[in-house]
């Protein structure tokens, strides 16, 4: 195992541990640091699997221990750039978990029961990525108490989506036939779920039902899909639309 997956891991338990601390305070600010912290390492380690320089923002100057490596943003392109690529969901996830970081090591902490979910989904991206890029048993390295709070804390995210959908579904069945499809659904910018219910003749409509939210989605006008801006390369037309156009 190399160094990196293993602060990388070492990361991960230390978040769980944050997160299930009931007696410390604030325990999801500490949870989001270290889960964060974890995050950027595992992108890290596939890069790194790929080549080694590919981790350091300046290939070309000499690399020693104090040389910058690659932050979020940078990492995700590098990665797309050597075919991996990630489910949109998980992206607007990641942005949304460093948007926390950023504010409690650069202003406040503001306690918010919003950062369980946003831990929720973390979790899974950690699992998945784990498993699926750098052949690792999430399992394995967690060992068997850690592992079933992580679990737990993946179900309740999960718990909450389900029950958005719900509410979703609840108001669609309600919609007389003949009045034909009034409400569509779209893909919320600031969870990443597909939970924004869209009324197309009504902007203001336009509420995550999972993050409670009036968000701003748009339509792509081949695929009639709505969704988060920065899904759409121009402003009625998607990235995957543009990608099948071009691959015609």
């Amino acid at each position: 195992m190399t160094e990196i997956l293993e602060n990388a891991l070492d990361s991960l338990r230390m978040g769980l541990r944050h997160h299930l601390n009931e007696s410390l305070e604030n325990s999801d600010k500490w949870a989001i640091l270290e889960l964060f912290h974890c995050i950027e390492l595992l992108l890290k380690e596939r890069l790194h699997r790929d080549h080694s320089l590919l981790i350091y923002k300046n290939v070309d100057s000499a690399i020693d221990d104090d040389s910058l490596t690659v932050g979020l943003k940078e990492s995700l392109q590098r990665l797309a750039n050597v075919g991996v690529s990630l489910p949109n969901d998980y992206r607007v996830i990641l942005f949304d978990l460093q948007k926390r970081r950023n504010r409690i090591e650069h202003h406040r902490f503001v306690p918010d029961n919003s950062h369980l979910y946003v831990l929720g989904k973390a979790i899974k991206f950690i699992g998945y990525f784990l498993e699926e890029e750098l052949d690792t048993d999430v399992a394995e390295e967690l060992g068997e108490h850690l592992y079933a709070e992580a679990k737990e804390l993946m179900f309740d995210y999960d718990q909450l989506v389900a029950k958005a959908e719900a509410s979703i579904e609840s108001i669609l069945s309600k919609q007389h036939p003949k009045h034909g499809v009034a409400y569509d659904i779209g893909e919320c910018p600031e969870c990443g779920n597909m939970t924004v219910l869209v009324h197309p003749d009504d902007p203001e409509s336009r509420e995550c039902h999972f993050c409670k939210q009036t968000v701003d989605v748009r339509q792509c006008q081949r695929c009639c899909r709505y969704l988060p801006e920065e899904s759409m390369i121009a402003p009625d037309l998607c990235h995957d639309c543009f990608a099948d156009m071009t691959a015609e």
